[in-house]
This record gives structure tokens, C-alpha cells and sequence, in this order.
């Protein structure tokens, strides 16, 4: 009884930990979306993220406008990490609910619209 518990509990937290998806200026959007192979733009991290799922955003820029695809949940939210310097000009549209943006600079006329619940803005900066 104690190792099913034991698997329950591993299976759980493998669930809410989730994949992460990569990000970088090098990368194209028909990539796999791994460290070797990434994805260009963050819109094509977040058609490809479920509940828990990360993308991280190396640095660069990433022009155009970004937006939310589907929600994550309470226990685990969609996050895009991005790495301090990671710059996205234009607008970016949080629709869905559970998504934290993290460590991003937005610039070059940028807009945030947040038309959902518990869109999470964490150590983000700005040029305006």
C-alpha cells in the first residue's frame, strides 16, 4: 500500500511539472520546440503548452504580437520564462486564465491586455 501511495504521489508531480517548450531567435516554428532545436516565436511555445508546460524565451528579440492560446490551472499554470533581457515589442493578449509571464522586457510601443483571471506578471520591465 505505501508504494502505490509513493507512485501516486510521483505521478502527480510529474503531471503538474509539465514540458517545457524552447524559444529562440535562431530557432524555426516547424522545430520540435526543444533546446536543439527551438521554436522561433512565443506564439508557436504557446500553441504547443498544456497545464504546467513552460517556454522558455532566451534572449532576443521577438517582434509581433503575442497571445494566449489555452489556460493552465490553479495547480499548474502555463509560465513564459523569459531570460531578463528577452525583448517582445508589440502587444502581448493574456485571453486565458493561469498563464505567469516572468522575467521579460517589453518595448517599442507595447501594449498588455489581460482579458482573463489570474495572469501572473512577475519581474518584467519596461522602455516606455
Amino acid at each position: 500500500m505505501k508504494n502505490v501511495i509513493i507512485l501516486i504521489l510521483f505521478l502527480a508531480a510529474s503531471i503538474v511539472q509539465g514540458a517545457t517548450w524552447y524559444i529562440a531567435p535562431s530557432g524555426v516554428d516547424t522545430n520540435a520546440g526543444t533546446i536543439g532545436s527551438p521554436y522561433r516565436t512565443i506564439n508557436k511555445g504557446l500553441a504547443s503548452a498544456n497545464p504546467g508546460d513552460t517556454i522558455q524565451v532566451d534572449a532576443g528579440d521577438y517582434p509581433g504580437n503575442v497571445t494566449t492560446v489555452r489556460s493552465g490551472t490553479s495547480v499548474a499554470p502555463i509560465t513564459i520564462q523569459g531570460a531578463g533581457i528577452t525583448t517582445v515589442s508589440r502587444s502581448f493578449n493574456c485571453d486565458h486564465d493561469w498563464i505567469v509571464v516572468n522575467d521579460m522586457k517589453w518595448s517599442g510601443g507595447w501594449f498588455f491586455y489581460v482579458n482573463s483571471n489570474n495572469c501572473t506578471i512577475e519581474d518584467c520591465t519596461s522602455d516606455l
